[in-house]
């Protein structure tokens, strides 16, 4: 059953990776902004991208060499939930922008993953995708997806 869900997941990862892979090989993203320490603002994200990348790519050789073990059906529900809400989000982000997608992910996910801490949710909701927003927009001075309705968001 282990080996079954690191299998899906790792590959649900890699296909997830391999699609942020190609949007961040967008030229609309590079930036002058760091031109003169060699830098751009891609470079964190596809630091990150490439760790989870190799992370992915290390649970799929464990689990395609691991031994199968007997056990009882597998509840895939959740890792398609996951994966189904990874690549709705990445396209979401381009028509609603980060903040708005950002919110939605955080809102739905953990009501389909099982998770029904309704206070919780909502703040973390909120928090978390204005918390991201803040620090790469306004810290780091990197552009995430605009909102088409919202001029500040």
């Amino acid at each position: 059953m282990r080996r079954s869900r690191d299998l899906v997941f790792s590959i649900g990862a890699l296909a997830v990776a391999a699609v942020f892979w190609v949007e961040a090989s967008n030229s609309r993203y590079e930036s002058a902004l760091f031109e003169g320490f060699g830098l751009n603002a891609l470079q964190f994200p596809r630091a990150l991208l490439t760790l989870w990348t190799v992370l992915a790519g290390i649970l799929l050789l464990g689990a395609l060499l691991k031994p199968a073990a007997s056990g009882g059906p597998v509840d895939w529900k959740p890792a398609m939930f996951t994966i189904a809400g990874t690549f709705a989000y990445f396209f979401l982000m381009v028509y609603l922008g980060f903040i708005l997608a950002s919110v939605v992910f955080v809102l739905v996910m953990p009501f389909l993953l099982g998770y029904r801490n309704v206070p919780v949710i909502l703040i973390m909701s909120i928090a978390v995708p204005v918390a991201v927003w803040l620090t790469f927009v306004h810290l780091l001075q990197i552009q995430l997806p605009r909102s088409p309705w919202f001029a500040i968001f």
